[in-house]
């Protein structure tokens, strides 16, 4: 049959192989916020463990429970919080944890307040810290989203939920039983099992779901990487040629006409042979921050290869592009930078942007061999 000191053994066991598996996994090369995690499972595993071997022999054993605890669910705020690129500083992580320690120290004092023993008021008091403790790891997730995270969200704030209705049960059984035997979490009481068993149970799902959310972030990470320029920032060929299946869509629904601009740093070898590629590499950052600046917030701007870029101009005539192309030549008045630029506009029987590509390529082609620094309309 089950019991506190069984539950209590399953509970340190489980989380010594825990915190043993995520350290194998190199927590400080994975993703933000798992290394606060860690942090928070050898707490918690500490916390069991001090309690369990010296609770019966030594005064300061709930103290340096209590305080570990208080760590564990800090720790833990600090993950999740990270992981919502919403950083602690250190001592909002560290100073509620000493403070608990601390008070739950014997320092003296009369041995009843108000008719009820004091230690049952200090260890009362600690509970309730935990489980204000318990809503802030909550209450740190938003209230809805739209992200495939929610699952996970959704398991990591039940488990805080639970941890937090657990405590708080424990809490009213000690205001019942004025006695320091509820303090004890091996003494025989539904509420110390449902505690444990809400550790236990809570931390195997609460690790599953940070798995998950750190899957699907790494699956974002590796979705960007594929869709975007490393040097840029902009988007890539293969994310310009997706979008453009759905602006070109967008554009025969609402019959409007999307134009197509590929355009073309003007001498870029020569820039590179003299100067070195560094500097042609900031020469290329620099034209995708300006021509970024000069699109609008509906247009798309993509990296094409080398020194080439494509712009996708929505709802947007010939004549609006070359203006475009105008304002992109103004705002490079003051560099050294100058570009070719081939235009073209999608037709109404086609399905790609490919031809209208084909027709813009062929547009700069020209603009080149016509002396550069121009636009050519194909």
């Amino acid at each position: 049959m089950f019991s506190a000191p069984t539950f209590f053994l399953c509970l340190v066991l489980s989380q010594l192989a825990t915190v043993v598996l995520w350290l194998f996994a190199r927590p400080a090369r994975l993703r933000t916020g798992l290394r606060e995690w860690v942090l928070s499972g050898v707490t918690h595993t500490s916390a069991w463990l001090v309690f369990g071997l010296f609770h019966a022999t030594q005064s300061w054993a709930w103290a340096a429970t209590a305080g570990l605890l208080s760590l564990t669910l800090a720790l833990i705020h600090a993950s999740f919080s990270r992981f919502l690129k919403r950083a602690l500083p250190v001592w909002h992580i560290v100073l509620q944890p000493v403070l608990l320690g601390l008070s739950q120290l014997e320092w003296g004092g009369p041995p009843e307040l108000w008719g009820i023993p004091t230690q049952n008021l200090i260890v009362v008091g600690a509970h309730g810290m935990l489980m204000a403790q318990a809503l802030q790891c909550w209450r740190v997730w938003p209230a809805s989203a739209t992200s495939p995270l929610n699952n996970a969200q959704g398991l990591l704030k039940l488990c805080a939920l639970t941890l937090a209705a657990a405590i708080a049960a424990r809490i009213g059984v000690m205001a019942i039983n004025q006695d320091n035997t509820i303090v004890d979490i091996f003494s025989p009481s539904v509420v110390n099992m449902a505690l444990l068993s809400v550790c236990l149970v809570g931390a195997m799902v609460a690790n599953m779901a940070v798995l998950m959310l750190h899957q699907e972030r790494a699956w974002e990470a590796a979705q960007s990487l594929a869709m975007t320029d490393a040097l840029t920032g902009l988007m890539n060929r293969r994310a310009l040629l997706e979008a453009g299946f759905r602006e070109l869509a967008l554009a025969q629904r609402n019959d409007t006409t999307l134009c197509v601009m590929l355009l073309d740093i003007d001498h870029f070898k020569n820039l590179n042979d003299a100067w070195g590629h560094t500097a042609g590499d900031q020469a290329l950052q620099l034209f995708s921050s300006v021509l970024q600046e000069t699109a609008r917030n509906s247009d798309t701007v993509a990296r094409y290869g080398g020194e080439e870029f494509c712009v996708l101009l929505p709802a947007c005539s010939l004549e609006s592009a070359t203006a475009f192309a105008n304002r992109l030549r103004q705002r490079l008045g003051e560099t050294s930078l100058r570009f070719s630029a081939g235009l073209s506009a999608c037709r109404p029987e086609e399905t790609s942007i490919q031809a209208a590509l084909a027709r813009a390529d062929a547009a700069l082609y020209q603009a080149k061999n016509e002396g550069r620094d121009r636009v050519v309309t194909g």
